[in-house]
């Protein structure tokens, strides 16, 4: 009977997302190529996994350990991409220490190569972390609309990293201990669960880009790094340049419209747009820009005969999911129940 190890059917279906990654993404930006790579590392790892667990090729271990350790780096600057932090600097190429690091142990000292997966797990995954508490509205680059699912990502990834740094040091501990009675199924169950989901996650990220490519790092870098410090008064002020801008030049028609692009069209920083609608209306960036969208899909539903779907693309959502939830948020029920009951 024919057999399709596990990790094989992960692989396939993390190089699927791969390429409805590059299907749907028309415009090749340098973002768009990292997270495809990413995408592409995950089901590589996947396969070496396969190959290692289901037919016990064990030379395939150290390039296992070297592509995991190269992984997790390649992800904390895929998502840095997103909040305009990867710009070019020396720092940088000290994250190709740790696969350097694993290939130097595969020579001198393999037996603390399992050591090294579990700290740079921790690492990368506590770095991660630190990316996501900055909120939603760090995302600059990423679509507004996206920017909360993509937070949520992030997220997971984090924490998914730090689970599985504790579930490496346990494998390893398995392996000396019983001789691996119990890593097959931990590969089994977990890891390959945290494949799927990190290469999601990077589906997600990815298709949160916008068509157009930002402008280079160093072009926004002064819009979004001043933050200055502002009284109440000062954050109302700022609210209202940014409402009448809404209101006059409808941005939030644009489907491609991001914090960093706001911060551009309105000469503001972006992390004092930020400060301030959080301070004035108690929302990150993206419910306020989508409080705009969900009244002009609700003028469009009450006045107009077009469909939820084409209210949707009208009012500057690309995706059914994010524009429920948020119509939901904001009216308290779906797009199809508000157009029954004729809510003016």
């Amino acid at each position: 009977m024919f057999f399709i190890p596990l990790p094989f059917i992960v692989a396939l279906v993390l190089v699927f997302l791969l390429a409805q990654m590059t299907w749907r993404q028309g415009v090749v930006v340098l973002a768009n190529q990292r997270f495809r790579l990413l995408l592409g590392g995950y089901a590589l790892l996947s396969v070496l996994v396969g190959l290692r667990w289901g037919y016990g090729i064990k030379l395939l271990l150290p390039l296992q350990a070297t592509l995991a350790v190269s992984l997790a780096p390649w992800a904390l600057r895929c998502y840095q991409t997103l909040a305009q932090d990867a710009a070019a600097s020396p720092w940088q190429k000290l994250h190709a220490l740790p696969a350097l690091g694993v290939l130097a142990m595969i020579a001198w000292w393999p037996q603390a190569i399992d050591a090294a997966v579990v700290l740079v797990y921790l690492g990368y995954g506590l770095a991660i972390l630190r990316l996501a508490r900055r909120g939603p509205d760090a995302l600059g680059v990423a679509r507004l609309d996206q920017a909360p699912l993509v937070h949520r990502m992030l997220q997971a990834t984090a924490v998914s990293l730090l689970l599985s740094a504790l579930v490496d040091a346990f494998i390893a501990w398995d392996m000396v201990s019983t001789g691996g009675r119990y890593s097959a199924l931990l590969l089994g169950s977990f890891e390959l669960f945290l494949l799927l989901l990190w290469g999601y996650a990077a589906s997600v990220a990815a298709d949160s880009l916008p068509d157009q490519a930002t402008p280079p790092a160093e072009a926004v870098e002064a819009v979004v790094e001043a933050a200055p410090a502002a009284p109440l008064a000062d954050d109302q002020r700022t609210v209202a340049v940014l409402q009448q801008l809404l209101q006059d030049q409808r941005l939030y028609l644009e489907p491609d419209l991001s914090l960093i692009r706001l911060a551009r069209k309105s000469g503001i920083p972006a992390r004092q747009i930020s400060a301030a609608i959080n301070r004035v209306e108690g929302k990150n960036v993206s419910q306020y820009v989508n409080d705009f969208r969900i009244q002009h899909a609700c003028d469009l539903l009450r006045s107009s005969p077009q469909t939820v779907a084409e209210a949707m693309l009208a009012s500057g959502f690309q995706t059914k999911s994010n524009f429920q939830r948020e119509f939901r948020r904001v009216t308290g029920t779906t797009p199809a129940l508000w157009r029954q009951q004729g809510a003016g």
